[in-house]
């Protein structure tokens, strides 16, 4: 547990350098318990576990502290991608980590009755280790204990206040399953277990109801082109679409090295899906590596359907005196459309580094022999150097990734 503060909005056009260094401390000292409860992100040195940041787990009745720990070893998938979950467990706080299955199009493993979500993690074929950008942070209040108690709490904050639930009703209400109210506040029977719904006020003096949940419901990852399938109740989706880098030039004889394939562009959409089925999913694969003296291949381009597109990075140029390096890829159709990073250009003694993506960096350019590969998703490859001629390294390959949201 922190010391607490008292916050003050820094404001630098009317505050003291020291006061509003002093506003900006406080903020984030009175941030920093709920905030960074059960944080996830990668370790010091990014290993296949990841890290999760203290936290506390309140039941109700006792305030559980939980010191920061660590996930057990996952294990890179085999054949296919994966998406695995971390999760917490409601009572006693220890992480865990749920397996998903491995196929094409990934889907993220259901959270076991007694955890709460931490993060998912999408997978690739013999990852060796997992960094921020493969976490997406799924917390929610539920962690600090504020959703075990919600319906009932929901009902005795604002109906009985407004006079139409009184605790005798309450005791009387049914057995079993969730239990929703009239217009009189007279408890009535809901569905057992009721998926996909949650108890929602309707506003002072009137009764609440159960409403379709809303929110992000699911991700999925492609790493490879197929098909989007809308699941049940989805309406709205957010899709990131990144090509593929391009490959580095190959380097001639006794010239300059090759340059860098440029990084896959990007464009992010938010889609309303409410009347859609199916929507065809293209994975831009990176651009093959420059053979000696040639230009490096250009990235494919990412794309959901019409909706949302990212060109590859163009390949870098190794020919006879040319170290030219490849242009960035660009997006197209998102609220978000962002060009990847060009190659740098080769010199006499190195190759050209790769093109940067959303994300990270390309490889840096060889000084000895052939160019180095595209590691960071749709990251150009590098390009070559050696007096007796040498290929380019290959771009890496884009991604298309979907939020599904109710």
């Amino acid at each position: 547990m922190g010391d607490a503060a008292t916050p003050q909005l820094p404001d630098f056009t009317s505050q003291t350098a020291s006061a509003y260094k002093a506003n900006i401390d406080a903020g984030f000292a009175v941030a920093d318990r709920i905030a960074w409860a059960f944080a996830p992100h990668e370790q010091a040195t990014p290993d296949m576990t990841v890290r999760v940041d203290a936290g506390a787990i309140f039941d109700g009745a006792t305030l559980t502290e939980v010191a920061a720990q660590s996930t057990p070893v996952i294990a890179a998938p085999m054949t296919n991608p994966r998406i695995d979950r971390i999760v917490i467990d409601r009572a006693t706080g220890a992480v865990s980590v749920v397996a998903g299955t491995e196929a094409a199009a990934p889907t993220p493993p259901a959270i076991p009755v007694g955890k709460a979500p931490v993060a998912q993690v999408p997978l690739s074929v013999g990852q060796t280790a997992i960094v921020n950008a493969d976490i997406a942070d799924e917390r929610n209040l539920a962690l600090l204990g504020l959703g075990s108690l919600a319906e009932r709490d929901a009902v005795a904050a604002a109906d009985i206040a407004d006079g139409a639930v009184t605790l005798a009703k309450l005791a009387a209400g049914p057995a079993g399953g969730t239990i929703g109210y009239d217009g009189a506040g007279n408890p009535v029977a809901v569905a057992p277990d009721t998926a996909g719904y949650v108890l929602t006020s309707n506003g002072p003096g009137a009764a609440p109801s159960m409403q379709p949940a809303t929110g992000l419901a699911s991700i999925r990852v492609f790493t490879a082109s197929g098909t989007w399938t809308k699941p049940a109740g989805i309406t709205k989706a957010v899709v990131q679409c990144v090509g593929g880098g391009g490959g580095g030039g190959g380097s001639n004889s006794g010239t300059q090295g090759g340059g860098g394939g440029g990084g896959g562009g990007y464009a992010e959409a938010f889609i309303d899906v409410s009347t859609v089925s199916t929507v065809s999913v293209t994975v831009g694969a990176g651009g093959a590596g420059g053979s000696p003296g040639a230009i490096g291949g250009a990235g494919g381009t990412s794309s959901f359907g019409t909706y949302a597109s990212a060109t590859g990075g163009g390949g870098g140029d190794g020919s006879a005196g040319n170290g030219t390096a490849g242009l960035g890829g660009s997006g197209s159709g998102g609220f978000v459309n962002s060009s990847g990073g060009d190659g740098y250009k080769g010199t006499r003694d190195f190759g050209g580094s790769g093109g940067e993506t959303f994300f990270g960096g390309g490889p840096v350019g060889s000084n000895a022999g052939a160019g180095n590969n595209g590691r960071a998703i749709g990251s150009g490859g590098s390009g070559a150097i050696t007096a007796n001629g040498a290929a380019g390294g290959a771009g890496a390959a884009g991604i298309v990734i979907v939020r599904e949201y109710k």
